[in-house]
């Protein structure tokens, strides 16, 4: 690998060893130290600790570059991340990158086999924006910006009757799973009048060692759903969207939030509709 710094943090309930490889970049290796234990903390405030006891982070550097390039996960190699970060990346840039956090989650999430990659990135995808309003490295208009803009790239196309299940695109992987999660976080929301939420399933999956060295089956979190939340919208969404390719109706869902879209990249926050409290529960600090 060549030169590496070795580095321990220890977010609540974990240790990270962080390798930084290659000559030092343009982010310093004490901001990049930040960056992570930052990062770290956000998700953490989820699960209520960090995802998994211990955690190798290996930070490579690419020329030409002032952005995060890749992220992965080595979930059943040990809970591992490789990040492959821009060599001139500047500091001020950390928060507003969301490659780092979305692969933390992954750590509190099951891996599965053959099945499944919808829900897990879909999962990734939907609440890693969600935590970092919630941290406040985001506005909440931006949240909803991002999701009214991209969450249509989800949708089965016109005419289509695949379910989640039978993709395999990019767009129904990530932001397909995404809209899953959004309309299970807001169904079980509104079900059980804000007392339960998708945030629940997560924590009770991890607190079960659903975490990402080990590999569950889409089924077994669906129905732990439903046991946690005292509710079927999980196993219902899963029946008729990822099974059989229903469309939700993302714009029904976004104006009952009070979410009205101005441009691509703008959104009007209304508190006036019905769903209101709900949006804005969803980005409040547990």
């Amino acid at each position: 690998f060549g030169p590496m710094r070795r580095y321990r943090l220890d977010p609540p309930g974990g240790h990270i060893d962080l390798r930084i490889l290659g000559k030092p970049m343009a982010m310093s290796d004490e901001v990049v130290k930040k960056w992570v234990s930052d990062s770290a903390g956000v998700v953490s405030s989820l699960f209520g600790r960090f995802p998994v006891e211990e955690a190798t982070l290996f930070v490579v550097p690419a020329s030409d570059s002032n952005e995060v390039v890749f992220g992965k996960v080595l979930s059943l190699a040990g809970a591992s991340v490789c990040l492959v970060v821009g060599e001139d990346m500047p500091p001020m840039a950390a928060h507003a990158d969301w490659v780092l956090v979305h692969e933390l989650f992954h750590l509190g999430f099951p891996s599965f086999r053959g099945e499944g990659r919808w829900l897990g990135e879909g999962l990734a995808t939907y609440y890693e924006p969600i935590l970092r309003a919630r941290a406040g490295w985001m506005k909440e208009s931006e949240l909803w910006a991002q999701f009214a803009d991209q969450m249509p790239r989800g949708q089965p196309r016109r005419g289509s009757a695949a379910g989640l299940i039978h993709r395999e695109d990019l767009d129904s992987i990530y932001w397909g799973g995404a809209l899953f999660a959004l309309a299970a976080d807001v169904g079980i929301r509104e079900e059980t009048k804000g007392q339960k939420s998708l945030d629940d399933v997560l924590i009770a999956a991890l607190a079960r060692g659903g975490d990402a060295t080990h590999v569950w089956t889409v089924a077994e979190v669906v129905k732990l759903g439903d046991e946690v939340t005292g509710t079927r919208v999980l196993s219902d969404l899963y029946a008729r969207h990822a099974a059989r390719g229903e469309r939700i109706d993302l714009q029904g869902l976004l104006s009952g939030l009070g979410v009205e879209r101005r441009s691509k990249v703008a959104v009007t926050l209304r508190d006036d509709r019905p769903m209101a409290p709900l949006r804005k529960a969803m980005t409040q600090k547990r």
